[in-house]
């Protein structure tokens, strides 16, 4: 996930990165760069040194990442790296060091969960990395009129992703646990899904900004357009959120959470 963002070749409308898949359809955008994830590192559990020994540099990263065409913008991957190595070396952690971190247990020192979010005593899995990785993760926060936005998506995606693996392992004592506070991560506001929730009649833009979307003309980072489409898709995600459950509770069904109405979306 430090790497998960911007799959679309930006000289070619609707253009992805794409990776060979041995013959069958070809892997595209976040399947394409997981593809050459599992390619460069296997199933072994990744250790901090295992990431240094593969990007060493930006020529290395570029190298690491090429497909069938070039993923686009890998100077800043290579930062988002850099800057996780830096965060898990200052304190001598590997990446799984920081689930340990995170882990919620019983009464009985037996553990249940991970924590997203800080609890009152200990920092949650989102909490660390926006405050240890600062470009990788920590830089997703944006202002307007005197306003705050701390969309954290990277952050909170890993959360989320997280939680759906867990859902799938066959022995939590084995595999991943699942969030404990899952119903306190967020929408996840990417480019997708207010593509999605625009296609549903849900999300509309104005004249001037559907004529820019519809052209394929960039709208620019941290512009008041940006964060106006980020801010209204974390709006309508909640109010999606609530609306369901309340029909699910009516008919006697369990809540869902953020992980399968973005999982949904997307």
């Amino acid at each position: 996930n430090t790497v998960n963002f911007a799959f679309n070749l930006p000289d070619i409308p609707d253009g992805k990165y794409l990776v060979d898949n041995g013959g069958s359809k070809p892997l595209s955008g976040s399947f394409a760069m997981e593809g050459k994830i599992h390619q460069g590192f296997g199933d072994k559990i990744i250790k901090t040194k295992d990431i240094e020994a593969q990007f060493k540099s930006g020529e290395q990263t570029v190298k690491f990442f090429q497909g069938i065409n070039q993923i686009p913008y890998p100077e800043l991957r290579y930062e988002n790296i850099k800057d996780f190595i830096k965060g898990l070396k200052e304190k001598k952690q590997d990446p799984v060091d920081l689930l340990k971190e995170v882990t919620a247990y019983d009464k009985n020192g037996k553990p249940i969960g991970l924590r997203a979010f800080d609890n009152g005593q200990n920092r949650g899995l989102v909490d660390l990395l926006i405050e240890r990785f600062p470009v990788a993760y920590g830089a997703d926060t944006q202002k307007l009129d005197n306003m705050i936005f701390p969309f954290a998506k990277r952050a909170q995606l890993v959360a989320i992703l997280l939680h759906g693996r867990s859902m799938e392992s066959p022995n939590a004592e084995e595999g991943l646990l699942p969030f404990v506070d899952i119903e306190k991560v967020g929408p996840i506001v990417d480019y997708q899904v207010p593509r999605t929730l625009r296609a549903m009649g849900i999300l509309s833009y104005s004249d001037e900004l559907a004529k820019k979307v519809d052209n394929w003309q960039e709208i620019p980072k941290d512009s008041k357009e940006e964060i106006e489409i980020r801010a209204a898709t974390a709006a309508v995600c909640c109010e999606l959120l609530n609306k369901i459950n309340q029909n699910r509770a009516k008919s006697g069904k369990e809540k869902i959470n953020i992980a399968h109405l973005d999982y949904l979306l997307w």
